[in-house]
């Protein structure tokens, strides 16, 4: 069946074994004080649920997960991820997201990060800085269908200075802080793609050079003037669409 198992911050015995068996099953660990001798006695669990105060969790640990998710007061860490393992970030992460896959040498290497509190309440979420190194494109997913004008969160990308392409779907609205990349990016720019995105978009920050495609939403980008140099291309497609230029001591609003 799909079983459970919470060993929160135990640290198992050197007898110890817990076998998932059949069936989707899901492992829940609190802490990774224990974890890399807890991890080693637990065998046949799909779905990795780990949580814990800037926690360090090496993914290559565990085989045959197929998603893992991620309940974070704190910042949290998470190295070693299987190529294209689906992340979901189920609560606010108040600091940083590190996440680092097992081989990212490919030059066309992708990670999918999934923000869904998955159940009825349907809260938004805050997630903090996302560094992703290595990773050339970034699917980012927004669930929980929730209501027009609540949007969940991702602070910044400034870490992930890999980035090349930036993927936006899903059922709820979100606001990306700050998408600009560190100056010393192997990247540069960054390709934005809602095309797809029936809901609202929202940016505060890009580079100059971005390329930004919007959705059907009504869409909004804001950046400094500066920002908005040669080679930016921003098409917000349909929608009531916001474009935003600050600095200089005036801001200017293009709308459509």
């Amino acid at each position: 069946g799909a079983d459970t198992v919470n060993i929160g911050t135990v640290a198992l015995g050197a007898t110890a074994s817990i076998n998932g068996g059949d069936g989707v099953d899901t492992l829940i660990i609190t802490d990774d004080t224990n974890y890399t001798t807890a991890i080693a006695r637990v065998s046949n669990f799909e779905v990795i649920s780990l949580s814990g105060n800037n926690a360090v969790y090496n993914m290559g640990l565990i085989t045959g997960e197929t998603a893992v998710s991620l309940d974070s007061a704190g910042g949290i860490t998470i190295s070693n991820i299987a190529n294209d393992l689906p992340i979901t970030v189920v609560n606010n992460v108040v600091g940083a997201l590190t996440a680092t896959g097992s081989n990212t040498t490919s030059g066309t290497d992708s990670m999918t990060i999934t923000i869904d509190d998955e159940d009825a309440t349907a809260g938004a979420i805050t997630v903090g800085a996302i560094t992703a190194a290595g990773i050339e494109t970034l699917n980012l997913v927004t669930g929980d269908a929730m209501a027009a004008g609540t949007a969940h969160v991702v602070s910044a990308l400034t870490g992930s200075t890999a980035i090349t392409t930036l993927n936006v779907s899903g059922t709820s609205d979100v606001t990306l802080t700050d998408i600009s990349v560190a100056a010393n990016s192997t990247a540069g720019t960054v390709t934005v793609n809602a095309e797809g995105f029936a809901k609202r978009l929202i940016i505060n920050e890009i580079d100059a050079g971005d390329d930004i495609t919007g959705g059907s939403g009504n869409d909004t980008v804001s950046s400094a003037h500066t920002d908005f140099g040669s080679g930016t291309a921003i098409k917000l497609g349909l929608g009531d669409d916001t474009i935003t230029y600050e600095g200089n001591g005036s801001t200017v609003a293009d709308v459509d």
